[in-house]
């Protein structure tokens, strides 16, 4: 199998999952707390097989060793730290592996912008940050922006 029909494969499973669970009333805040608990207990060998490795002592630098090690992977074309301090991260990644799926999650390129999709990605930040403090984060708000093919995601801890 080719990378660009593994990649669109993927994209269609990862959007019929995702509309599935969204469809059965789970709410995606819930569901990236739980990828965040998963990949930091069930999942932590099949995380470590990837050789992303997200280290640091603190936020920012959590927050900074995730936009290197997604750069470094290509899951996204951009990945950039807007802004990062005790308790919030504003991260906005661009030109997603998975941006069809949550172009077809949220209905289409013009659909419903305030739809915070399920990020893959963000769910291994969350995870770093809740393993590398002594808080709970989650996502509480994402700004999609379409013309860019971006998401700016706010994470909270507390």
């Amino acid at each position: 199998m080719e990378y660009k029909q593994l990649l669109d494969t993927s994209n269609v499973v990862v959007a019929g999952l995702v509309k599935s669970v969204l469809d059965m009333g789970i709410n995606v805040p819930l569901l990236h707390s739980q990828m965040a608990n998963i990949l930091n207990s069930d999942a932590k060998d099949l995380v470590a097989q990837t050789g992303v490795s997200i280290e640091g002592t603190d936020v920012k630098s959590i927050s900074e060793s995730f936009v290197s090690e997604m750069l470094k992977l290509g899951a996204t074309q951009r990945a950039e730290l807007v802004s990062a301090s005790d308790s919030e991260v504003i991260m906005d990644l661009g030109e997603c592996v998975f941006a069809p799926a949550t172009i077809a999650v949220r209905g289409g390129i013009d659909g419903d912008p305030t739809i915070i999709p399920p990020c893959p990605f963000i769910g291994m930040l969350i995870a770093a940050l809740n393993s590398g403090t002594d808080m709970n984060f989650s996502v509480s708000k994402c700004e999609w922006k379409p013309e860019l093919n971006t998401s700016v995601f706010t994470i909270n801890g507390d």
